[in-house]
């Protein structure tokens, strides 16, 4: 089991829009969240490698954990409302290019 793990509630935000995380941690302890900006993805180890630039000042925090039960196995279930609550929100900076943000969690 993995024990920390979360998700977004959009896969695509604009400028001015926010975006909503969920999070599950079987940890009893907080977990830090941070903003980053991919510029490459490639894990390739002869290739440039995954780089990333650090958006602290942008977003940045620490959030208690909490579990989230999620059912395990190789099968989909859509549902209307999943009753998620929400961990945490960034909202999209006016200035932000057109890129892949990803927020790192970590405990």
């Amino acid at each position: 089991m993995i024990p920390i793990a979360g998700y977004a509630d959009r896969w695509s935000v604009g400028h001015n829009e926010t975006i909503e995380f969920k999070v599950s941690n079987e940890l009893n302890e907080p977990y830090s969240v941070r903003l980053v900006r991919m510029t490459c993805a490639d894990p390739n180890p002869d290739g440039p490698g995954i780089i990333e630039y650090n958006l602290n000042s942008v977003f940045s925090g620490q959030f208690p954990s909490r579990k989230q039960p999620a059912k395990l196995g190789s099968y989909g279930f859509v549902a209307v409302d999943c009753n998620r609550e929400t961990d945490f929100e960034c909202k999209v900076p006016d200035n932000f290019r057109s890129a892949m943000y990803p927020m790192r969690i970590e405990c």
